[in-house]
């Protein structure tokens, strides 16, 4: 890493730390509802734990819109 990157993640570092929080954390609470559940509107579930770990912020909110599914498992 030489010394513009260095000076670019610490200009940056304020506008970077909120994204990656988001990240995962939208990739954590994805991920439990989709251990947690059996059922999905479309897919299964490897399918969209490969969705929400391998595109990160648009896999999470992909699945919260097309892959939960409407009804409780209990």
């Amino acid at each position: 890493m030489d010394l513009n990157e260095t000076q670019f993640l610490i200009d940056y570092w304020p506008t970077l730390l909120p994204v990656a929080i988001l990240e995962v954390g939208l990739m954590l609470v994805a991920l439990k509802h989709i251990f947690q559940h059996t059922r999905y509107r479309f897919g299964n579930r490897v399918m969209w734990v490969v969705i929400v770990v391998v595109f990160q912020i648009i896999g999470p909110v992909a699945y919260f819109t097309w892959g939960k599914g409407t009804t409780s498992d209990e």
